[in-house]
């Protein structure tokens, strides 16, 4: 099939759907998008809130709850115990389907009606103040975590620990105010690097230890201002830096910043990739349009998902396959397309909430591996 220009029925820009595309959506069975990837992204993301958390009442047993719907947005909230428990049967909001009547209609009406588990959290220990985290302990004001221990005030962080005013970090430890990290350890004011240990204030470096505000080195150690000195010599000249004191650091920041303006910036940050576009991409392989995502094969306008192929229009997801226009789509899915908050699922469709399901459609919360429509 030919390439085919199309205008977005929302922005009414132009865009362009390529062969392989099509058969992308053939494969999966489902007709070309009519609103472009911009507007395609924007509507994921209006599923999602992350950051913004609300004092609510438990719908059930009447406990205060952290959650990240105010008042306004959904009339009942569950605290996870209650939502999760046998006190309360999802299907007594079940209806029967009005074939006079649009479908879309009819399922906002049920949206409205159902109650919503507070916050998207899982298989967590002592993490009452965070969303969209999973697999975790001990996290507080930190959103968007999985795998990882001791976080705070942070954003984004997989498979790390004892970090502090983080985003965006990986695999990495005994981190603070670190953005585009990867495999750092005991590592402060870390931009767009990797592999880096014992450093302070450092810009796209890469494999290097014991350096200080520096930018653009690879395989380097001891290096002080972009300048390469002895052991002794890179002691001296730190111990000479208070890091200790608060105007000091804003001072250093400062500094920081005319570095970072200042030096070479690449085009994208991407490591081990192969016909791929976007940024922050690593271990990625015909992965275009994509962000934030790493393990990926056969991808397209993806943001944050790793351990996935054979997948276009996915935000915030793990260890899936064969996933289309999913929002908060957890982990654990395949074949599953128009999703939000669920996981460990396969063919379900225009569904939300509904972990543990197969064959479903149409369906909210039905908290139990059954088929259901």
């Amino acid at each position: 099939m030919n390439q085919e220009i199309k205008n977005c029925q929302n922005c009414k820009q132009s865009f362009v759907i390529e062969p392989d595309d099509f058969t992308f959506y053939e494969k999966i069975k489902v007709p070309p998008p009519t609103w472009c990837p911009e507007c395609r992204f924007m509507r994921r993301f209006l599923f999602r809130n992350d950051r913004a958390l609300y004092r609510r009442v438990c719908g059930i047993c009447g406990k205060a709850i952290l959650s990240n719907f105010s008042e306004d947005s959904s009339p009942s909230v569950y605290c996870p115990e209650c939502w999760w428990g046998d006190t309360w049967d999802s299907f007594q909001y079940s209806r029967d389907y009005d074939f006079s009547r649009p479908f879309f209609g009819q399922y906002q009406e049920l949206v409205k009606e159902f109650p919503v588990l507070n916050a998207w959290n899982f298989n967590n220990e002592r993490s009452d103040y965070t969303n969209y985290t999973g697999y975790s302990k001990n996290i507080y004001l930190a959103y968007s975590a999985l795998y990882s221990e001791n976080v705070f005030y942070s954003s984004i962080i997989d498979k790390s620990r004892d970090c502090v005013d983080c985003f965006k970090t990986r695999d990495s430890e005994l981190c603070y105010w670190c953005a585009d990290a990867v495999k750092a350890h005991n590592a402060y004011f870390l931009v767009n690097s990797r592999e880096c240990i014992n450093s302070r204030f450092l810009f796209d470096c890469v494999n290097c230890q014991n350096c200080f505000m520096s930018s653009n080195l690879r395989n380097k150690q001891f290096y002080f201002k972009n300048r390469s000195l002895s052991k002794d010599e890179y002691e001296r000249a730190i111990a000479q830096v208070d890091l200790g004191s608060y105007v000091s650091i804003q001072n250093l920041n400062k500094e920081f910043e005319n570095l970072r303006r200042n030096s070479i910036h690449k085009f994208s940050n991407m490591t081990n990739t192969v016909h791929s576009s976007g940024d922050n991409l690593s271990n990625t392989k015909n992965t275009l349009s994509t962000f934030d995502s790493w393990n990926t094969e056969n991808v397209k306008y993806c943001w944050r998902i790793y351990n996935y192929k054979d997948t276009y229009d996915v935000s915030g997801s793990l260890n899936s396959e064969l996933c289309y226009e999913a929002s908060v789509a957890a982990d654990h899915n395949y074949e599953s397309k128009f999703y939000t908050h669920s996981r460990s699922t396969s063919n379900i469709q225009y569904s939300h909430l509904c972990p543990d399901s197969s064959y479903v459609f149409g369906c909210i919360g039905p908290r139990t591996n059954r088929t259901a429509s």
